[in-house]
């Protein structure tokens, strides 16, 4: 409100006749800013980085495998899949809103969704048109890719397209089902990327799916544990709602581990190059989530501190992986 008040002074000592067209000015400049910032909330574009590091893990590693890269289906392959990610948090959020969820989770920077279309300032319409658009894009861009003869992608892109638009209403709401199905997503795109750029699947690619799979799994699982309540009366039968918040950190620890231990064998049996080995470097910040979701797994305010060190881990580990096979290629 002060510039409205430093405006409406100005105006005052300005030419008569111009205190109308600048405080429409003023109006529609901040009416511009709180729209934008409402739909970079809906499409949860902070987390739009995850699709960044994967598809980036699996050009270098085509780059590693093939020593070319297309840039052109490269760059639709960024394109689309961000297109994919967007439909599919905005279509969480407004499943989510019918639901009445959006009402009761308590909102973290990582877990609980937004408030936009709880309080409003986006219509639950005008979301669920932007989530159909988004995945329309995507969709016409999985056409161009597959008439440039990469069919083998078209199982990939269909349980992509159906995951998405039921993932929040029905598939959530099966036993254990929610996190395999993120994890799994994020890795067929992956492995998606990987497939567009060499024309094949090998066990390189198969290497990435895995990892990727196990660390978007883990990033879904942790994220999880604010809203097992809600989620409860909610019917979903994630796994965290299953085996509740003390058990699930357990199992966080042996994921965890496991992730660490699939990187140092798939060195080791050179599916991936030793440079990889740098993905490990995440570990201290693992294991800081790791104790602080052991010990403090029903305090959300301190969960939260574990939330943000696990999308570290997800996502320097997954750079890291791509910074490896960059560093492979070029020595």
């Amino acid at each position: 409100m002060r510039e409205f008040y430093l405006l409406i002074h100005r105006s005052l000592h300005a030419n008569k006749g111009t205190v109308e067209q600048q405080f429409l000015k003023w109006y529609l400049m901040k009416s511009l800013k709180f729209r934008v910032k409402n739909w970079i909330m809906l499409t949860r574009a902070n987390f739009l980085i995850l699709t960044v590091v994967v598809v980036s893990a699996s050009l270098t590693g085509a780059l590693y495998t093939c020593h070319k890269l297309d840039p052109f289906t490269g760059l639709l392959t960024f394109l689309g899949s961000l297109l994919a990610h967007i439909s599919a948090n905005v279509m969480n959020n407004y499943f989510d809103y019918l639901s009445g969820i959006d009402k009761k989770t308590k909102k973290t920077p990582y877990s609980g969704g937004v408030d936009v279309l709880v309080n409003g300032e986006i219509s639950p319409s005008s979301a669920y048109i932007v989530a159909m658009l988004s995945m329309g894009g995507a969709a016409f861009i999985c056409l161009i890719l597959l008439l440039s003869r990469v069919w083998i992608i078209l199982p990939m892109v269909m349980y992509g397209a159906v995951s998405i638009y039921f993932y929040t209403p029905r598939l959530s709401h099966l036993p254990a089902i929610s996190e395999i199905v993120a994890g799994s997503n994020f890795g067929l795109m992956a492995l998606g990327t990987y497939v567009i750029q060499t024309g094949y699947i090998d066990v390189t690619g198969l290497g990435v799916l895995f990892i990727v799979s196990l660390l978007v799994g883990l990033l879904l699982f942790l994220n999880e544990f604010p809203d097992i309540e809600v989620d409860r009366e909610a019917g979903r039968r994630s796994l965290v709602v299953i085996l509740g918040r003390r058990r699930s950190s357990r199992v966080y620890g042996l994921l965890l581990g496991l992730v660490y231990l699939l990187i140092a064998s798939l060195v080791f049996v050179s599916v991936i190059p030793l440079t990889c080995m740098l993905a490990l470097g995440t570990a201290p910040l693992g294991l800081k989530a790791l104790s602080i979701s052991l010990d403090q797994y029903d305090d959300i305010a301190v969960l939260t501190r574990a939330l943000s060190l696990n999308t570290l881990v997800v996502l320097l580990t997954i750079a890291l992986l791509s910074g490896g096979f960059l560093l492979a290629t070029l020595t």
